[in-house]
């Protein structure tokens, strides 16, 4: 066994993948403006996704390993960006947690964070990190995309989704004191 090399402190495997990940898609060209192709992105790794109306309300999404195939199954009733969301949040636990168990089920609603595993956690921040990467919140910004709706718009994603985003980048947000 031979030591190549060690991860810096502040080089989590969260953002290790979150990196390679958004690197991929620079150079597949899936970022538009600030929206990351998330869909794109997970079929190059060979990913399968199905849109669930069965599924239920509570249900956001699953991700399964069938066979040999990886699938998202996502619920087809949930908004778009809260598809986007779970599609991202599934990609992570594909890309952190895939060797741990062949199965992972997450509800959405009346989660509260403090009820979460370290597992969700990971993957609720790769999602929030790929979805709203630090540099494009930043090109937004110099852009004058300045508030949660304009930048929740121009991301596809929930406004708390991104007032959360801004919050974990230290952004002081003006009316939320």
């Amino acid at each position: 066994m031979a030591v190549r090399g060690r991860i810096p402190k502040s080089e989590t495997p969260v953002k290790l993948n979150v990196d390679s990940m958004l690197q991929l898609a620079k150079n597949q060209n899936l970022i538009d403006n600030y929206k990351l192709d998330i869909i794109a992105l997970i079929k190059l790794q060979n990913i399968e996704l199905t849109f669930d109306e069965d599924m239920p309300s509570d249900v956001s999404g699953v991700l399964k390993k069938e066979n040999d195939t990886w699938t998202i199954h996502v619920n087809k009733m949930h908004s778009q960006n809260r598809q986007r969301y779970t599609i991202a949040h599934e990609f992570g636990h594909y890309c952190l947690h895939k060797d741990f168990t062949n199965e992972f089920k997450d509800k959405t609603f009346f989660r509260k964070e403090k009820d979460w595993t370290s597992i969700e956690y990971d993957a609720n921040q790769f999602a929030a990190e790929l979805l709203m990467s630090k540099e494009c919140i930043e090109k937004a910004l110099d852009n004058n995309i300045i508030t949660i709706k304009e930048l929740s718009d121009a991301f596809g994603v929930s406004m708390i989704a991104m007032r959360n985003r801004l919050l974990s980048l230290n952004y002081k947000l003006v009316g939320d004191e």
